[in-house]
């Protein structure tokens, strides 16, 4: 989506606890809601059933049909690396995930 690696985007794990690598508990969320609140993004881009977990849905396909937030952020979910790479089928649904977060960040007058 022509994002700037080096001044438009923060990448991070959603896993921030050591140990929980299929589970976030409430201080991990604590940790991450701190780091969106200091880097103040536009868009937080959560992947995989963890980031629906996190903003309180039980699926990703659920979760990727609202308008969420997380803090101040606009939150969109969608599909792992992981699962994408098992489904092959599922790269035109997350390019799409792609295309809403360029739009909510601002930059949707960018060739995407």
């Amino acid at each position: 989506i022509k994002l700037d690696k080096s001044q438009e985007c923060h990448l991070t794990s959603i896993i921030k606890c050591p140990g929980s690598c299929n589970e976030v508990n409430s201080d991990c969320i604590n940790i991450l809601k701190k780091q969106v609140e200091v880097l103040k993004p536009k868009v937080v881009f959560f992947l995989g059933p963890l980031g629906a977990q996190i903003l309180g849905y039980d699926s990703i396909e659920k979760a990727r049909e609202q308008v969420l937030s997380f803090g101040d952020s606009v939150a969109v979910v969608s599909y792992s690396p992981s699962q994408v790479q098992k489904d092959p089928r599922l790269k035109n649904l997350i390019w799409n995930d792609l295309k809403k977060v360029a739009f909510y960040a601002g930059i949707k007058e960018r060739r995407c």
